[in-house]
């Protein structure tokens, strides 16, 4: 295909870009409330309770993950979204 692009420099005028999504569910993280969180209780009244457990997930739209999450980024790792995925799993 090279030898197409002669008049070109032997550079090809059209790009692109392959992204790669992994579908894999990603398992064993974990979440937590950072600070106790103050629960008023008719009968014992306010009591400060905390919580913590672990979570997974998997990306099953892509088109949507792509557009909503990484936007113009070059590329997210589980690491970079997981603190997006905690707070919204603790503010719930």
């Amino acid at each position: 295909t090279a030898l197409m692009h002669w008049d070109k420099g032997f550079a090809s005028p059209f790009k692109a870009d392959v992204c790669f999504f992994s579908q894999k569910e990603q398992t064993g993280l974990k979440w937590g409330t950072a600070q106790p969180i103050t629960v008023r209780d008719p009968e014992f009244g306010a009591i400060r309770v905390r919580a913590f457990g672990s979570y997974s997930f998997r990306i099953e739209q892509v088109p949507a993950f792509a557009v909503k999450m990484m936007g113009s980024l070059e590329r997210l790792t589980v690491a970079e979204i997981e603190p997006q995925l905690r707070a919204a799993i603790a503010t719930a």
